[in-house]
């Protein structure tokens, strides 16, 4: 699991403590990931563009992500664009290569831009980080009166950022009596993993077809792969999808559409 370090410069006016802004001072700035040459170009900003500081290390300036720096989230921890689990990591791109900008709690509303597989464009929310190199910039003073510490802080303190995986709750199994329950059912689609406990079926549509309750050393072994998947289907109270015992599981089937 990763962590950086990150320390927030302060200034200091009349006795109180004030955030400092950068301007940058170049043409096309790259705003990178991580504080390094080799670590990807998320975007580019412009010479007098101004970025609120939220860490400095190592020659490289962290600030506040703009709005047209691309932020994504999985899915499948958004319920209409509220986060479901307690932390979730939002990501420069649409897939766990990508780096993480911030991490967001849950409850909190996202605002949706677009839709790409299973993970969704947002705006970036407060908090995402982007990194320039200091060079490039020059500090900004605040207006005076434009308080943001309390006096007698100290000038500079070290903040962890941790990189975290959303966790989902465990769905209880209880069973719904008003559905038929045992049926024998066949689904195809992509293996992904769902609560603790289950996986899940999704479609070339990116619908979720059926959860999935098997075998765990058999299932991760099947990961982000297409799969036929026959066995009996029970229903829950805890969703509206059928939850699907494997009896026989093909691999790679032709996907008809």
């Amino acid at each position: 699991m990763k962590r950086w370090m990150c320390i927030v410069g302060l200034w200091m006016v009349a006795g109180a403590f004030v955030v400092a802004d950068v301007r940058v001072m170049g043409d096309r700035v790259s705003l990178r990931a991580a504080p390094s040459l080799e670590a990807e170009v998320l975007d580019r900003a412009m010479r007098g563009d101004v970025f609120r500081v939220l860490g400095r290390t190592n020659g490289w300036v962290a600030v506040e992500a703009p709005d047209y720096v691309d932020a994504w989230v999985s899915e499948s921890y958004l319920t209409n664009g509220v986060v479901i689990p307690s932390r979730l990591n939002v990501r420069s791109g649409p897939n766990r290569n990508y780096a993480v900008l911030t991490v967001v709690e849950g409850g909190t509303k996202l605002e949706e831009l677009d839709r790409f597989h299973a993970w969704v464009k947002v705006v970036p929310p407060a908090g995402s980080r982007v990194w320039i190199y200091a060079d490039y910039t020059e500090a900004v003073l605040p207006e005076v009166g434009e308080l943001v510490e309390e006096p007698g802080r100290m000038a500079s303190e070290a903040v962890a950022y941790e990189e975290v995986e959303a966790v989902l709750s465990v769905l209880p199994l209880e069973l719904n009596t008003q559905k038929n329950q045992g049926l024998e059912q066949t689904y195809v689609g992509r293996l992904e993993r769902a609560n603790p406990g289950l996986y899940r079926l999704v479609s070339a549509d990116e619908e979720v077809l059926c959860l999935v309750r098997g075998r765990v050393e058999q299932l991760e072994t099947l990961m982000d792969r297409w799969v036929g998947i026959e066995g009996l289907a029970y229903y829950i109270q805890a969703s509206v999808l059928p939850v699907l015992q494997p009896n026989r599981i093909v691999l790679d089937p032709l996907v008809v559409d």
